[in-house]
């Protein structure tokens, strides 16, 4: 149940990716987050098929533990990068302060650099730089870092990108007072991406006037490309249909000034858009009852490459007919035919669109 309601926002993505085909890649970035809370989960292959299967080459935060060694993302870094651009995150705002001083920031820095910059497109040298509420650092300090980790990754073929932390002004936190104060202005004028990170539902619901900010923001770095460095759907209450509502409202936002580039980077990417083939597997099985078909099906999620087999195609026509998975999973007590049904959508969809990822497009 829960995978299928993951999968109705994965097709989200992806149906907004897909329209935006026609948008150059230097124009526009296409951003996911992905962090390492799902290794005991969900498949590296799986996340890498699903950014696989995106019509727009998407760009990948990776957030990387302080308690991991670069080292040890190498190989994660390599599988990624075949299918995705990489912006690495070697230190997270919320892990910042575990850095004691402004030489083991930079060695982060200088590690990552040596074992993952073959797949580095963008260095993100500062995360929420100015959240001194979770930093619980001097900004001057935190300044010195930022400058330490640009020293580190300069003269890398990679990009570099700093990203703020906007809120509701009524919290009196002012994100351009704060740069304005403490920035420097070679560093405002070196930055490759300045990005914003924004939640709506840690700031009230409060939205922004996103043409108003950037416009004020791109005057603060001129040279930069900005965007949207983070977003999600945070609130306690969140489901699959506020998830979809926000990830629509933010990858469809126009671009306001002439340097905006998008970004966005939906942060619980794993968690909000994969679901976990073993649940799939065990659905079908429970209620079809027909090893075939989960043999069939199953290859076709390996395969990678469009299968056609006569049982499918009769039952993607078949069921296009039925109940959407999402109002089936929306009744309170659905029926076990009602689930065989969302069940076997899952398998038909796969094939009827000609690719194993996502599933139920047939049904959109």
């Amino acid at each position: 149940m829960k995978s299928l309601k993951m999968v109705l926002i994965y097709i989200c993505l992806f149906i907004i990716l897909c329209i935006s085909g026609c948008v150059k890649k230097t124009e526009q970035i296409y951003g996911l987050t992905i962090d390492d809370s799902w290794y005991e989960s969900v498949r590296l292959e799986e996340v890498v098929l699903s950014l696989e299967k995106l019509r727009v080459k998407p760009t990948v935060r990776v957030v990387m533990s302080a308690d991991t060694k670069p080292r040890e993302y190498a190989d994660l870094f390599e599988k990624l990068h075949k299918v995705a651009y990489i912006m690495a995150e070697p230190v997270d705002s919320y892990e910042m302060n575990l850095y004691k001083d402004v030489e083991s920031y930079r060695k982060r820095f200088e590690e990552s650099k040596k074992y993952l910059g073959d797949y580095v497109d963008i260095w993100e040298i500062g995360n929420e730089v100015n959240g001194l509420d979770w930093i619980r650092e001097d900004s001057e300090f935190i300044v010195e870092k930022i400058k330490a980790a640009y020293e580190a990754v300069e003269g890398d073929k990679a990009k570099v990108a700093i990203t703020f932390y906007y809120e509701n002004p009524e919290y009196n936190k002012d994100m351009f007072e704060w740069i304005r104060m403490y920035v420097p202005k070679d560093l405002m004028e070196n930055t490759d991406y300045s990005l914003i990170s924004y939640y709506e539902d840690d700031n009230e619901g409060y939205e922004p006037d996103w043409k108003e900010v950037f416009a004020e923001f791109e005057k603060l770095f001129p040279n930069a490309k900005i965007g949207i460095g983070e977003c999600g759907n945070t609130a306690n209450t969140a489901d699959d249909e506020s998830k979809i509502s926000m990830i629509n409202k933010y990858y469809k936002m126009p671009k306001y000034t002439d340097n905006y580039i998008g970004g966005y980077f939906w942060w619980n990417y794993v968690k909000d858009c994969i679901g976990e083939e073993k649940e799939h597997i065990a659905c079908i099985r429970k209620f079809t009852g027909n090893p075939m078909r989960i043999t069939q099906y199953m290859f076709c999620r390996k395969s990678r490459k469009p299968q056609s087999h006569d049982l499918y195609g009769h039952l993607c026509r078949v069921k296009r007919k039925t109940p959407s998975p999402a109002h089936i999973l929306r009744t309170e007590r659905p029926k076990p035919r009602d689930l065989v049904d969302a069940a076997t959508q899952l398998i038909c969809a796969a094939n009827c669109s000609g690719k194993a990822f996502p599933p139920l497009l047939c049904h959109l």
